[in-house]
């Protein structure tokens, strides 16, 4: 049906173009009875058009699409003619030899000419929400076939109107209003429809054609946002990734209250993207997280946002927490220790690491691995050499993970050893 609703709206709009220009250059016709006074007004028409289009392509078309959406983007172009058409239709119906006729029909026809390449970006947001090899099938069908049917139709509707029913421009402009209404009405539908599909295609995870947009319209962005209600963790966490790639500055607005969603996975991107973010003091949520979540990586996570956006209140519990017995709140701890700007918590930290490489305890020296991995400081070079030559695999893999992320080239010799076992290879590959 949403395909159906694409052609339809395709053949209306084809139809609609055809008869308003038919309608304008008869007008003209009258007013400019001789061929070199057409020339003229053709010629005047189309560099007003140039102008025009190339102003209004560059100026307002894309604000259109982003303030108000794709649906009143659609509607802008049949709405304007059928204002024009009704004022031409109650002009004529009083006197048909009005110059005014002339006037509505050349602004009716130069709004058709200058709204076509904007209303033909609308149409390629519509297909967005299609999967991929449907959206290029649609949009060649309707290009390839639609279009040429319609101009069809369009022609033989003129030739019944005009030749067989012997039409003066008045009616035209009454087949024309009904032919706008239709259109008006399919947008209208096919609006709606595209806010259902696009739902759809977000919680099914096969949308991809967002991304394509250079300025996604309103009405995609404000569904992808709705979507972050969803219960269903894995459809948030594509539409936070959709709105990551497309419309980063909306993120502000959603990132706090997904602190509160029930799944960690959804609460850890949260974290990560508020780290990135700009914000002038952490969101209530983020220390909340920390004292109280019974997940390790999300008191880890929370504690390394935590600190980038206010360095000073979360330094205070650095010392507290750098030998806490849960391995990744103490590992952000040191890793956020090792980079601080106070000198003491820098040694702090580099005689913690230093035990920990050395440490008989393997769950220390992988600890130790991760602190190197994470903070990538040169100092630790040498002890990452020595967890690189570590005969427990465990803790050999967590060293090969930390100098891909470090990137040591006096780790290189080291690193060529773990190639030859099967084990290690990967790892060893990607360092």
């Amino acid at each position: 049906p949403y395909v159906r609703l694409l052609f339809t709206m395709v053949a209306l709009y084809t139809i609609s173009i055809f008869m308003v220009e038919n309608l304008s250059f008869a007008q003209a016709e009258i007013r400019y009875p001789t061929a070199d006074g057409m020339a003229t007004y053709v010629g005047l028409f189309m560099g007003i058009y140039g102008v025009l289009g190339l102003l209004f392509q560059w100026l307002i078309a894309g604000r259109i699409l982003d303030r108000f959406g794709v649906t009143a983007a659609t509607l802008a172009f049949p709405g304007g003619l059928f204002i024009l058409m009704i004022f031409f239709a109650l002009v004529g119906s009083f006197n048909e030899a009005a110059v005014l006729l002339f006037w509505l029909s050349s602004g009716a026809n130069m709004y058709s000419y200058t709204l076509d390449a904007p209303y033909t970006a609308a149409q390629n947001v519509l297909l967005q929400p299609l999967p991929a090899h449907l959206r290029t099938q649609a949009q060649t069908t309707a290009m390839g076939i639609a279009y040429p049917l319609a101009t069809g139709v369009a022609g033989l509707l003129l030739l019944l109107l005009l030749n067989v029913l012997d039409f003066n421009s008045v009616q035209i402009s009454f087949a024309i209003l009904i032919v706008l209404a239709l259109w008006l009405a399919t947008g209208v539908w096919l609006g709606r429809a595209y806010a259902r599909r696009l739902r759809q295609a977000l919680r099914a995870r096969t949308l991809d054609g967002l991304g394509i947009l250079r300025t996604p319209d309103r009405t995609s962005i404000s569904v992808v946002e709705e979507t972050l209600n969803d219960p269903r963790p894995a459809v948030v966490l594509y539409a936070l990734d959709l709105l990551l790639e497309v419309a980063p500055e909306t993120l502000p607005a959603h990132l706090p209250g997904l602190l509160e969603y029930p799944d960690d996975e959804v609460r850890l991107a949260a974290l990560e993207n508020i780290a990135r973010s700009s914000w002038s003091e952490a969101p209530p949520g983020v220390g909340k997280l920390f004292e109280k979540s019974p997940n390790p990586e999300i008191r880890a996570a929370a504690l390394r946002t935590w600190y980038v956006i206010s360095p000073r209140p979360a330094s205070a519990k650095l010392a507290e927490y750098s030998h806490d017995p849960q391995l990744p709140l103490r590992q952000a701890t040191l890793a956020i220790m090792r980079l601080h700007d106070d000198p003491t918590l820098r040694r702090q930290a580099a005689e913690a690491l230093s035990d920990l490489a050395k440490s008989t305890e393997p769950a220390d020296r992988i600890l130790g691995a991760g602190v190197i991995g994470e903070t990538g400081a040169i100092e630790d070079s040498q002890l990452l050499l020595i967890l690189l030559q570590d005969r427990d695999l465990r803790v050999l893999r967590a060293a090969l993970d930390a100098a891909t992320r470090a990137h040591f080239p006096e780790a290189w010799p080291e690193i060529i050893p773990s190639l030859a076992d099967n084990r290690t290879r990967p790892l060893a590959a990607d360092a």
